[in-house]
Parts: C-alpha cells; structure tokens; sequence
C-alpha cells in the first residue's frame, strides 16, 4: 500500500483555488467586454428600460435539476449553472446489489443515505457539506479460507464531503465551471475521521444548452486519493470488509457525461460516469468502476424536486483478497431517489432608470440599493403553436400589468410571476393576436395552451 503524503492534497487545494480564482477573473473580463461591445442603446436620456417584477423560469438555475449535493446535477454529473438559490437542501436514499463477488456463493447487499446542505453567496458560486452514509450486508457461507468470510455480517460508514464550485458563462449556450471536492474517509473508526487521509477531486464541468428544454453536461477531472491510508491494517480484514470500505490504492481520473430533458415540471435524464484507476498496479480500464444512470424528476412545487433514479454498473470485479491492493466497489443494480428543498432568501430589486448616451444608466448615489426579503411566488407556463401542432417563428407575449416582453423560443415559456392576476397578449407575423387571462396564486403554477389562427385579412 502507498504511503500517504498530505502534501499532495495541499498542493491540490492550492491549484484548486488557482483554477477557481482564474475562472473568476475570466467571468469578471468577460462581463466587462459585454458591456463595452453592447454599444449604445439610446441617444435620448429619457428613454427608460422595462425591468422584469418576477424571474425568467428558463433561466439557467431552473433547468439545471437539483443533485444529491443540493447543487445543481443529475446525480452523479455536475451541472455547470448560475445560481440563483441562496439556500438548499437535499436527502437522498438507495438500495442496491453487489451479487457475488467472493466467489464463495456469496451475496452482498447495500443501502445508501445522504444529507447534504448548500449555501450560494453569489450567483458564480457554490458551496455545498454533504455526509453520505453506507451499510453493507454480507452473506458468505465461505470454504474455510481463515479470512472471516464465513457466515454474515454488515459495516456501517459515514463520509463527510465538501464541494466549492464556480461557474460562468463561455460562449452563447455553454456555461463552464472549476469544482473543488475535499473527502475525508473515515476507515474503520466511523465516525472519527484521519485528516491525513484527505481525498482531493478537481473537476471542469461545461454544460451546453441548445434549447431551453434540453442541456448537455461533460465533467472531467483528477483524484488525489490518499482514502487508504484511513485503514491502518488492511490485510487483517475480512475479504467482505474491504470491499465495504470504498477507498482506494490508486488515484483516479474522473470522467462523465450527462443529458436532461424537461417537459413541464418534469426532468428525464441520463448519465455516465467514470473513476478510471491509475498508478502503478492499478485494475483494468473495464476493472475500474463504471457507472449508467436513468431517471425523472418532478418539480411539486417551485421549491421542491423530487428525482428517482436507477444505476448499473457493468465494470468487472478486481481481486480483493488479501494482500491485494484496496479498490472501490459498486452495486450491479442500485435504486436511489432524492428530495430537494430550496430557498431563495433574497431578490433583486429592479426598477426604472434612465439611460445616458452610450447605454449607461444614470446614477443615483443618494438611492443605495436595497434588498427586500422574498415573496412566495407563482409560475406561468404556456405552449404556443399553429392549429396544426407547429412552434410559430417570431412569436412574443406581453404580459399586463408589467408590461414584461419576452420572446418565444421552440413554442414554450415559463415565467415567475408575483402573485395576482394578469392579461397575456400573444402576437405572432400573420396570426390573430390572442389575449389570455391567467391567474397566478402563489407557489402554484399556471398552464396556458394558446392555438393561434391565421390572420386571413391580410
């Protein structure tokens, strides 16, 4: 087993927190040649610019799905995505089966809970404590090796994990991000925890949105793993025991991929992951753990995600025995699902300013900026399309009182709304301008499906 070297987890803390000071600097350079090549607006010093009274439910934060992490994800895949949640929280629970792994008729099975919180001081980051738990059962009639595999047993683990993400925007549709994940193992001493055992994962995540209902996520990374040298003397462990532990000889480079596709308040996703092992005496490419996940996710209310998912491993099983070298394993079959509540503490005030020549606004340094606790709000959807079942290119909607304009992209919309009620006009080249009038109550969501006719005076 390799000796443990807490310098390369502070050296990867170090180089962690250059990647996400570097991100940032490009996020703030960035913003700042967007606003030098917006180019003028206005010549008129009168003219004043609408601001929006609720948010844009198509925005990044909402189609990105909630993870097990109370950040957004999939599950296992991040999600590079501003937030806009200032509070979150997620419960996770699974169940899955090892199968036969000793070779002895032998049967494994695993149940897996976590509770993470997270906190989002700025809408380019996140921070996130999670603490997963495992309990392993085991049934082994054994062949009398003298390794303890005889009969049944179970381990219970508690894993703390810290995660610091930034994100921000690349180019049009494709969000990028630096991750920081701190793990420390506990080994066999749950709940006590070996600091010198510190586990550091680096990742890039990028996240590609070519419609609003449909995003496309690739992670990749490196893990400094030093998770073994939590267990003191590995080879007077029972061959069921170490593959309980989870930890490992070898560092890993950590790969995935990942698809979500939302209809209404409900998310189908997809994704793959990868912990491919590296280092001198590390498994096989297919040895290391692979991972396919399937699942949905419904939103009950703007506040709650409920997700359901089920995930295969296909990776052949390493050697565990004694003397051989410490490696993770993963159910074949698991089922896991996720509860996710967030609260957004605060809001943006908007309001009306005046423009000056070259688009800046005028300031009022008399009036510092106040923000007002939030309001439980409501959401409208809608679907817009011909009588024959067809998005209509050029559409927009006007939404009275407000004045709020947005253009319709692939037939849909989703707005949230103060709590009230308001006239939805809906104009589109060559069809009759529809009116629809919509109720918003509060934590509710309103529906509208609008059939335009075309216009035939024209």
């Amino acid at each position: 087993m390799r000796t443990c070297s807490i310098r390369n987890a502070t050296s990867a803390v170090f180089l962690a927190v250059a990647l996400v000071y570097t991100l940032t600097a490009l996020m703030a350079t960035s913003t700042r040649a967007q606003r030098r090549d917006a180019g003028p607006v206005s010549q008129d010093p009168a003219v004043t610019r609408p601001q929006m009274s609720g948010q844009v439910a198509l925005d990044a934060e909402l189609r990105a799905t909630p993870s097990a992490s109370a950040l957004p994800g999939i599950y296992r895949v991040a999600v590079a995505a501003p937030v806009q949640t200032q509070l979150a929280a997620s419960l996770s629970v699974g169940h899955g089966a090892l199968g036969p792994v000793l070779g002895d008729d032998d049967s494994h099975s695993r149940t897996t809970g976590s509770v993470a919180l997270s906190l989002s001081p700025r809408h380019w980051l996140g921070l996130a404590l999670r603490f997963d738990s495992r309990y392993d059962q085991h049934s082994s009639p054994g062949r009398g090796n003298g390794n303890g595999d005889s009969g049944s047993d179970s381990s219970f683990v508690v894993d703390p994990r810290l995660t610091v993400r930034a994100v921000g925007r690349a180019v049009a549709g494709v969000d990028v991000g630096a991750e920081l994940r701190l793990w420390v193992p506990p080994g066999l001493s749950t709940p006590s925890f070996d600091v010198a055992a510190t586990t550091v994962d680096l990742h890039v995540l990028a996240t590609y949105r070519p419609r609003p209902t449909f995003s496309l996520t690739v992670n990749g990374g490196f893990r400094f793993d030093n998770s073994a040298d939590s267990v003191t003397s590995p080879d007077t462990l029972s061959r069921a025991d170490r593959m309980s532990l989870g930890v490992s000889d070898f560092d890993a480079v950590m790969l995935g991929l990942g698809g979500v596709w939302h209809t209404g308040r409900v998310d189908v996703m997809a994704e793959w992951t990868w912990q491919l092992l590296v280092g001198t005496g590390a498994p096989s490419a297919l040895a290391s753990p692979m991972r396919f996940g399937l699942g949905a996710g419904w939103w009950l209310s703007p506040s709650i995600h409920v997700q359901f998912l089920a995930e295969a491993s296909p990776s052949r099983r390493p050697a565990i025995d004694v003397g051989a070298a410490l490696v993770p394993l993963d159910p074949r079959i698991q089922l896991l699902a996720v509860v996710t509540y967030r609260r957004s503490g605060y809001r943006q005030s908007a309001e009306n300013r005046p423009l000056r020549s070259g688009g800046e606004a005028a300031k009022e340094p008399d009036e510092p900026a106040v923000l007002e606790p939030r309001q439980s709000v409501g959401q409208l959807r809608g679907v817009i399309q011909s009588f024959r079942g067809k998005p209509i290119a050029g559409t927009t909607i006007r939404i009275e009182p407000g004045g709020l304009e947005l253009a319709v992209d692939q037939g849909t919309f989703e707005i949230d709304l103060e709590p009230g009620r308001y006239t939805v006009i809906v104009r589109a080249p060559g069809y009759r301008e529809q009116r629809v009038r919509a109720r918003v109550r509060p934590d509710a969501v309103r529906i509208l499906n609008i059939d335009l006719r075309v216009d035939r005076k024209r």
